[in-house]
């Protein structure tokens, strides 16, 4: 019994090892570009509310993610008030699934502390569709006009795969861990994250995000929205 239990655990290993190195295979939850490895490029004028600024990747992220990796992002500027922004970017995993990782490890990389995570529903594209996301409320010591200051800022995330959308790092990996072994299918996933201050509250911050996603959404996302 012993070795047969042995013998069972050691085929695991190599039929998930498999499993693992299976290329993706055609299910990708954003629109591509015309290399085939990035997402397409988000446009640069939300009517004549909007102008988007490119962002570069940094050298950071390209020598800590795979090479592999896609890119698409702007930082969203309202024309009527340059201090309200909205930054947006999509990153679309490779072969390697190492580029979708835990945003809340980054945030904290990057000097935020969190002091809430929420959820919340963004109306998607099509009559009563929604995408779920995860909100994290945070703050970080800065220099402003009235000295130092912890200034709040809101972040949205949410997960893409081929036919679905997850609201969390957690549920994308019992998805993908699933889908690879039930069907030995391999998603080429994409993280989507917005980025808004928050000084003016909650509320606003989330329509801020609302407006620039109702034209960005049709553009660079192909997944379902939930009902």
């Amino acid at each position: 019994m012993g070795v047969v239990v042995i013998a069972l655990a050691v085929g695991e290993m190599f039929f998930l090892a498999w499993l693992a190195g299976l290329p993706p295979r055609g299910q990708v939850g954003v629109r591509l570009a015309a290399d085939g490895v990035n997402p397409v490029e988000l446009p640069a004028f939300l009517g004549t509310e909007w102008i988007g600024r490119r962002v570069e990747v940094s050298e950071v992220e390209r020598a800590i993610l795979p090479a592999d990796t896609g890119y698409a992002r702007k930082d969203y500027v309202a024309v009527a008030d340059p201090a309200r922004r909205v930054f947006l970017s999509v990153v679309l995993s490779g072969r390697d699934r190492s580029s979708i990782h835990r945003p809340e490890l980054c945030v904290l990389g990057q000097g935020w502390t969190i002091s809430a995570v929420t959820g919340h529903r963004f109306r998607g594209p099509g009559p009563g569709g929604t995408i779920p996301a995860t909100v994290l409320h945070v703050r970080r010591e800065a220099t402003t006009a009235r000295g130092r200051a912890a200034v709040p800022e809101l972040i949205a995330y949410w997960f893409v795969g081929g036919d679905v959308v997850e609201p969390t790092y957690w549920r994308r990996l019992a998805r993908d861990a699933w889908n690879r072994v039930a069907h030995a299918r391999a998603d080429r996933w994409a993280y989507v994250l917005l980025q808004t201050g928050a000084a003016d509250g909650e509320a606003a911050a989330l329509a801020r995000m609302q407006a620039v996603l109702d034209p960005t959404l049709p553009v660079f996302q192909n997944g379902p929205a939930r009902r």
